[in-house]
């Protein structure tokens, strides 16, 4: 490096050819920020998918929840009706509106107990007009939903076989 002194007291600095070469290449960093951004991309996309995939499912499960809620008091509250599990499937679907309804997705299940508890009919499905008896004062009536919930991120299943399972008893009246 050569100093030169300028006019009025300013001091000048010069390099080499070599010396603004070597300068030159050691402050690009273009390249630099790409291989960050190439190692760190995947992985940050991993976790923003599985946290999108576990929110779904989340979200699936409060609805589920909600949905047994809301046939629970419908079952509960039909109770002469001739079919009151009709009544409960359709409280259940209008709960659960994102919610898979096919038959081999969403399953329901309900028994019915008398005041001391004892089982007097159970059964699956949307219908229950056999079991609409059972349906006795002071008695109760569990009511069951169970729902596949898919914990997939980029083709690696997690929990594989996963079910959700939410359940309420009500009181019938």
């Amino acid at each position: 490096m050569i100093h030169m002194r300028a006019s009025r007291g300013v001091s000048v600095q010069t390099r080499s050819w070599g010396g603004r070469a070597r300068a030159r290449f050691l402050q690009r960093e273009g390249g630099q920020a790409l291989v960050e951004m190439a190692l760190c991309l995947p992985v940050l996309m991993l976790i923003v998918t599985g946290l999108l995939t576990f929110s779904v499912a989340l979200n699936n499960y409060l609805e589920l929840s909600n949905a047994v809620t809301m046939g629970g008091r419908a079952l509960a509250s039909s109770r002469g009706a001739t079919d009151p599990c009709s009544a409960a499937s359709t409280a259940v679907y209008q709960a659960a509106p994102f919610l898979n309804h096919g038959t081999t997705v969403l399953t329901m299940t309900y028994v019915f107990y008398d005041k001391a508890h004892n089982t007097l009919g159970s059964g699956s499905g949307k219908s229950c007009t056999a079991d609409a008896s059972n349906m006795v004062p002071n008695g109760s009536v569990q009511l069951t939903l169970t729902y596949p919930c898919n914990l997939s991120v980029f083709g690696y299943q997690f929990v594989p076989g996963c079910k959700m399972e939410t359940q309420t008893t009500e009181y019938l009246q």
